[in-house]
């Protein structure tokens, strides 16, 4: 009785302590979303109620691709960046001869005599040709082409990146969940070993501390797919409409879905 009673009350210490790190997690979270929200740290807010799916139909990454560069907005700002330098680059070209202008002068002296003349002037340097205002100009253009291009490369990597991984996900929620039956049915089969008195109760609360463990598996891995799902969102410039949960056995890849 002594053991049995010392197994009940490590197992409630271990729960408790559980309980108290995700109070904690609760917490932090609950005021991350105040700040993002613009309110105070004690507002309360009220939730919809929801369930975590198990897989989500990911669209295929070529297409999310297709005219990327034309919807991420860091992507739109460095092509507009890279237009304007290019006009910067016509008009230091346009600029690499000297301004002339052509005039006439008209003078009168004292003794009534009246004489005529014209003026040239021309700009100085009259011989370099704007080389050096060219030259920087270009510099800067490509800089600009060369991050642009840069950009878009790291842009269809975290893509692909996002795709990849909201397709693991749901291949590991898929196997977490077909090895949770294993262990309640080992759970109930030990309990009712204790209740026979063929099996030793430190035995049934280890197997009922891993069934306990895998159910918070299961559900970090629903938390980390709807974190893969916004990255996804992110990284495709897209907002995607996300299909009903749906559970996607671990041996069959998820079906793609359609672009909204």
């Amino acid at each position: 009785m002594a053991v049995d009673l010392s197994a009940v009350q490590a197992a409630r210490q271990e729960a408790h302590t559980t309980v108290l790190g995700l109070e904690r997690d609760l917490d932090k979270q609950r005021l991350a979303l105040n700040r993002l929200l613009g309110l105070p740290a004690q507002t309360q807010v009220t939730l919809r109620e929801g369930h975590l799916p198990s897989a989500l139909n990911v669209p295929a990454a070529a297409d999310l691709q297709k005219g990327l560069e034309d919807r991420r907005l860091d992507l739109l700002a460095l092509r507009r960046g890279y237009d304007s330098q290019e006009a910067a680059v016509r008009a230091a070209v346009l600029s690499r001869f000297p301004k002339t202008s052509v005039g006439t002068s008209r003078a009168r002296d004292t003794g009534g005599v009246y004489t005529f003349g014209y003026d040239v002037s021309v700009d100085l340097p009259l011989f370099d040709r704007n080389q050096g205002a060219i030259a920087s100009e270009k510099a800067t253009r490509r800089k600009l082409f060369d991050e642009f291009v840069n950009r878009v490369f790291e842009a269809r990597s975290d893509l692909a990146t996002s795709v990849s991984d909201v397709r693991s996900l749901g291949r590991q929620i898929a196997f977490a969940q077909s090895a949770a039956p294993v262990l309640e049915r080992l759970v109930a089969d030990y309990e009712k070993a204790v209740d026979a008195g063929s099996a030793d109760v430190l035995s049934y609360y280890s197997a009922r501390n891993d069934l306990n463990k895998k159910k918070m598996e299961i559900l970090k891995l629903k938390q980390d797919l709807i974190d893969a799902w916004i990255s996804l969102e992110n990284a495709s410039g897209l907002c995607l409409t996300r299909p009903e949960p749906s559970t996607v056995p671990a041996s069959q890849p998820a079906s793609q879905g359609v672009l909204p």
